[in-house]
Order: structure tokens, then C-alpha cells, then sequence
């Protein structure tokens, strides 16, 4: 019967926050640590009583549906104070629309409305309380439950907009001294894809003459799911008139919206193209350079080197701290391995926990583990990386190219500085990068904290994109793609960093906090931009790749396949070398839609100058440059804008004045 629910819309009294031991989370006004609520069981191994379903049990991905728990009471039965908690992944700045509504006891007329009831016999008064970020607890105010009776509730809202099976975490207690037990078989929901909306179709960005290559075309909704119900018929056409292309096919249930084709083959030397069409749905490719002869040695390769799932290891969530995904925490390093690799089509990835004091040793090494499990030189790479979260000094990514190595938490005394950071990492004789991952303007501070401390030997590389281009603006989120960019007097910029003498190369990352690393803004719907790495690189295995970060020949883009090519007297992005000659640059683009402008940067002891831009009419430029002016020290860079926004910036080349 439903008595006395009572609805409480303020924070849960009593209920445990995490304690992630970094300030960095806690602090910021958009981020979600400090709300979250983090249900804690005891630390004993016992399970919680009773058993709980849901109803119904499949539902559409961001459909609006009213679901229903249904708890049957264990042995001990229930008093006051017993009852359940659980946490709903809900929804929040820049995770809209894609997860769930906020739940809330006092409005049934709007999204996220939770009633409770119990049935049996007797008086029994349920509190309902909802804390914000779907923290929810129905409590027994009064009265007992007996064994094998029912406490019921249901949600009314807005289903998250990502298709996976999510299995809720439930906790009981049978009174109020009962410590918060896990229930031992978890309620599970299905969310199946919406209609496919787009088709991805990924090649290699380097390929040479009438040598076959692999091409993966992916059914995705409007959420960036893959379309597991696709069955269109899909025909395929080239730029180059000489290409071998599949012939037309037809998806089938076995495919579930995803099939890689094999023997195609380009004939023709230059930037080319795959066209991939069902009639309604159309996917263009990115551009591959075909060689003459034989494959280039350097090639492109792209990646995410920057997300994170619920634990790292297991998706046991919150339970110790709020370990490394504090948005959905209901993700897992195999979930987002495996979107990364067979969704979005990467060629390298690595996740990156936050070193929260629940991200222990055990769930480090088990994150390396799976990291291990996914690699596969010569189609899919993986990384051993942590995220270093420090406020008071700013966040950056420790990478490992090799497995076993140590975890350095910025909480612990020792390691509370970039400088003891780098100290630690360098006396354990091993590869590692640091990765500066920029967030926040700060403009109220004269120096960034990622700028304060120059070291271009530990720290050869930057995010200058990722979801934190989002600008929020009156609650409208902006994409800013030059946030952390320009500005040689910004200090959050790497104009800045530049002109204090960083030498910093310069790629893309997602920090995606939802299982879907490499998904860019391809739809309005997603809401959750994210940008790529890419490198330039011998090979897609560890060794390669890892030698372009050191080198810093890579280039960061906002999240799409956009080639870009960039040298100077011969040398790659990311280079440094000694002349008095005047540089002969050679820039080449192909994008992903129509080139706006290709411009070339300069900076010398006048600042920041284009000194060339290159306006194509289409989707392709390639020029040569002469700096009839270089007179002293400079360095050069590539920006590149598309007519739809999308970006590209390749790591600087250094030349000094002078030889070697």
C-alpha cells in the first residue's frame, strides 16, 4: 500500500560523499565530485538481504518511460530506518542530454519524479529522499516490512541516451544500525540504439598504389551508438576513378551495424576518397594520401589518449572514493576499449583514471591488465596512463609506454608538485610523458599552474582540445575551439607557453567520462565533443607511436580525420634544428569537409604573426612557403579551420638562428 511517502528535495542527511582526496574535483564549480553521491556498503564482504527487479526491463535510449522497481524483503525483514539507496548516472552540463533526469520526490508532473510504496499489512511510512545527480534512498520512517512483502518505486523521466546494459547498483539496510550491504543480483536495464542517423566510414589515412586496405563502415543514431538494428543496402563510390570498391551489400542481423570490408584498393597517387550511401544515410571517408610504389615510412595514426570509466577496472563505481568517473560511473576500461577500437575505428588508446585514494594499487594494476588485453601491434594500441589531479597545480597525464610501473598520487606529500611528480617518475628509470591537460581559464591567477614550471624533456606534449572547449554560456554550452589557443598574454594559452619557452607539441584528447572515448559531435545530439591525437609515426605499435609523442610529431584536431602534412627544409612537426637559410615549408591538408583557411603561424621576438593563409575552394590544399624574413629564432605552426568549424593544429617546428 502506498502510505505516507513523503518527498524530500534537499541532499540526503547522513548519506556518504566521496572522498576523492584531491581538492581538483571538489573545487570547480562544473564539475560533479562534490554533489555526487556515493553510496559506501561496510567493508565487511556480506550482501545485503532481499531481491530486486525492474520493469521493463528493455527500453529506447532517451525515451521517456516510467520504470518500476519491485524489492522483496529479506529474511530479517525490515524496521525503521531500513530501506534502499541507489544512484541513477544522471545528467549534467556537458554529459546533456545523454544520461539520466535528476531524481526528485515533489513534482509528478516533471522529469525524474520518484513515488514509493510498500504492500502487506500495517502502518508503514516510507521517506522518499532525492539528493541531486540521482542519488535516491527510500527510507522506513515508521512501522516494519516483514520478510518476503514488497518495497516498490518507480522512476518517471528521461532514460540516459547511451545504449548499453546498465545494472544499477542497490544497497539495503534493515534498520538504521544496519551498515549499507550491496544486493547481491543487481536490477538490469537493456537500452537499445535509436535509428541509425549517420554512417562512419573510416580508411587508413596512408596507403600506397593497388596495395588492398581495409575499410569499416559503422551505423551510428543520433547519439553516437552503434546501430545494432541497421539493415540498409549500401553502395560505395571513390574520387579516384581507378579504385577497386566493394560492391553493393546489404547489412545484416550478424553485423549489427558494423562491417569492414577488405580488397579495396586505390590506383591513382594523391588524396583520395570512399563515398558510402544506403539512398537516405550518406558517410563520406577521410581521405587517404595514396603513395606511388610503396607505403610511406611515416604515416598517420589516429587516437584518445584521455578517458575514464567508473573504477578502471570492474565498474564497482564509487565505493572507496570517487575513482576515476564521476559523471556516469557506471562504465568500465572494457566497454570504452571496445567502442574506441571497433565503434570509432582508433588506432591507439589509453585510459586515465584519476588518482583518487579509491583508485588503489589493486584497480591500477587492473586497469594495466586490460590495457595489455586490448593491445595488438599493428591494429590496435594501448598505453598504461593515470590522471595526475592536482588544483593547486593542474591536472596532467602520466603515460607509461611500458607495464608494471608505479602510480605517483598527487594527494601524498611527496608527490603534491610537478616537480616531485617528475623527480619520482624519472628515478624509476622508465618511459613516461606528462601530459598538461587544460581545463580553466583562471584568469584571476598570473600564472597558469600548468605553465609555472618548464620541463621539455618530461612534458613533450599538451592537450589544446577536449571537452573542455566547452564554453558555458547563459546554460547554452559553446564550442570554443580557440579556448586554449590564443592569447600570448592569456596565461591558460599556449601562446603563452610558447613565448615562455615551453616546447610543446600539441594534440587532441576527449577526457570522456562515458564509455565513448573518439565519439566526436558528429550530431547535435551528443553533446560531448572530444578531440583526436594524431601521430606521425613508422608503425601502429607500441615502440612507433611512442617515439612520435617523445618527438612531439603529432597534431591534435577536434575530433574528425582531418590529414595534415607540415614540414619545414625537410624536417616534421615537432622538430627542432638550426639554420640561417630561409625555411621552405611544405604544408598539404586534406579534410573532412571543405577547407575555410590553412593558415601558417610564425612567432619570434615580435610575437605571434600569420605570415601565409591558404583560402582553397574545397576540401584539400597544399602550398609552398618561403620566410624570406626569418631573421632570428622562430617557430612555426599549422591552423586549420573547416567551412562546419571542425579544427586541426600541428605541433610547432623550432628553427634557431645560428648552427649547430
Amino acid at each position: 500500500m502506498r502510505l505516507g511517502a513523503t518527498g524530500v528535495a534537499s541532499s540526503l542527511a547522513g548519506l556518504i560523499l566521496p572522498t576523492c582526496a584531491s581538492r581538483s574535483e571538489q573545487a570547480q564549480p562544473d564539475e560533479e565530485l562534490g554533489a555526487t553521491v556515493t553510496l559506501s556498503p561496510t567493508k565487511s564482504s556480506a550482501l545485503g538481504e532481499g531481491t530486486i527487479s525492474v520493469s521493463p526491463a528493455t527500453v529506447l535510449a532517451d525515451s521517456y518511460e516510467t520504470l518500476t522497481f519491485d524489492f522483496t524483503v529479506g529474511p530479517s525483514g525490515m524496521g525503521v530506518g531500513g530501506g534502499l539507496s541507489l544512484q541513477f548516472p544522471t545528467r549534467r552540463d556537458r554529459t546533456l542530454p545523454l544520461l539520466w533526469d535528476d531524481c526528485q520526490a515533489a513534482l509528478p508532473d516533471k522529469p525524474g519524479y520518484i513515488d514509493g510504496w510498500t504492500d502487506g499489512t500495517g502502518e508503514v511510512n516510507l521517506d522518499i529522499e532525492c539528493a541531486r545527480k540521482g542519488g535516491l534512498r527510500l527510507l522506513i520512517r515508521d512501522g516494519t516490512v516483514p520478510p518476503g512483502s514488497g518495497i516498490h518505486f518507480s522512476y518517471t523521466g528521461n532514460v540516459q541516451a547511451l545504449a548499453r546494459t546498465l545494472a544499477l547498483r542497490v544497497y539495503s539496510r534493515c534498520n538504521e544500525w544496519d551498515p549499507w550491504r550491496p544486493i547481491a543480483i543487481l536490477p538490469r536495464i537493456q537500452i537499445v540504439p535509436s535509428q541509425p542517423e549517420l554512417l562512419l566510414v573510416v580508411g587508413p589515412a596512408n596507403v600506397d598504389r593497388d596495395s588492398p586496405f581495409e575499410l569499416a563502415v559503422v551505423a551510428l543514431d543520433r547519439f553516437g551508438n552503434r546501430a545494432t538494428g541497421y539493415r540498409g543496402i549500401v553502395s560505395f563510390a571513390s574520387s579516384d576513378p581507378g579504385a577497386q570498391v566493394p560492391s553493393a551489400y546489404a547489412f545484416t542481423e550478424d553485423d549489427a551495424g558494423l562491417r569492414v570490408f577488405g580488397g579495396v584498393r586505390y590506383g591513382t597517387p594523391g588524396f583520395h576518397r570512399i563515398v558510402v550511401t544506403d539512398g537516405v544515410l550518406t558517410g563520406r571517408g577521410n581521405y587517404s594520401y595514396v603513395a606511388t610504389g610503396s607505403l610511406p615510412r611515416h604515416r598517420r595514426y589516429f587516437g584518445d589518449t584521455h578517458f575514464h570509466t567508473g573504477s578502471g577496472a570492474g565498474n564497482v563505481g564509487g565505493v572507496d572514493g570517487c575513482i576515476g568517473d564521476h559523471r556516469a560511473n557506471y562504465t568500465t576500461d572494457e566497454e570504452a576499449y571496445a567502442h574506441a577500437r571497433d565503434v570509432m575505428r582508433l588506432d591507439f588508446a589509453s585510459v586515465s583514471e584519476h588518482d583518487a585514494a579509491g583508485f588503489a594499487d589493486g584497480l591500477w594494476a587492473r586497469s594495466q591488465d586490460i590495457s595489455e588485453s586490448f593491445y595488438q601491434p599493428g591494429v590496435f594500441t594501448t598505453f598504461f596512463a593515470y590522471e595526475w589531479t592536482s588544483w593547486e597545480n593542474g591536472h596532467r597525464l602520466v603515460m607509461y609506454k611500458d607495464y608494471g610501473n608505479e602510480i605517483y598520487r598527487s594527494v601524498e606529500d611527496k608527490y603534491d608538485s610537478p616537480m616531485k611528480l617528475w623527480v619520482a617518475l624519472e628515478e624509476q628509470g622508465t618511459s613516461f610523458i606528462s601530459i598538461p591537460h587544460v581545463m580553466e581559464e583562471w584568469a584571476e591567477l598570473d600564472a597558469h599552474p600548468l605553465w609555472v614550471h618548464i620541463n621539455n624533456r618530461d612534458q613533450p606534449i599538451g592537450e589544446i582540445y577536449s571537452q573542455h572547449n566547452l564554453l558555458n554560456q547563459g546554460g547554452e554550452l559553446i564550442d570554443r575551439p580557440h579556448r586554449f589557443e590564443l592569447g600570448i598574454d592569456d596565461t591558460w594559452s599556449y601562446h603563452y607557453a610558447w613565448h615562455e619557452g615551453h616546447k610543446i607539441g600539441l594534440i587532441g584528447s576527449s577526457d570522456n567520462h562515458l564509455g565513448t572515448p573518439g565519439t566526436n559531435d558528429f550530431t547535435p545530439h551528443i553533446g560531448h565533443p572530444t578531440g583526436l591525437a594524431v601521430v606521425v609515426a613508422e608503425g601502429n605499435d607500441r615502440e612507433a607511436v611512442w617515439g612520435a609523442l617523445r618527438r612531439r610529431r603529432t597534431y591534435a584536431t577536434t575530433g574528425t580525420r582531418i590529414y595534415l602534412d607540415f614540414r619545414i627544409d625537410g624536417h616534421f612537426m615537432g622538430d627542432e634544428f638550426a639554420s640561417t637559410m630561409s625555411p621552405a615549408i611544405a604544408v598539404m591538408v586534406a579534410g573532412t569537409d571543405d577547407l575555410q583557411t590553412v593558415e601558417l603561424i610564425r612567432h619570434d621576438e615580435s610575437g605571434y604573426e600569420v605570415i601565409d593563409v591558404d583560402q582553397p575552394e574545397g576540401d584539400v590544399s597544399s602550398f609552398d612557403y618561403v620566410d624570406s624574413d626569418f631573421k632570428e629564432s622562430s617557430f612555426y605552426y599549422v591552423r586549420v579551420t573547416q567551412v562546419d568549424g571542425e579544427m586541426a593544429w600541428s605541433s610547432p617546428i623550432w628553427i634557431k638562428w645560428g648552427s649547430d
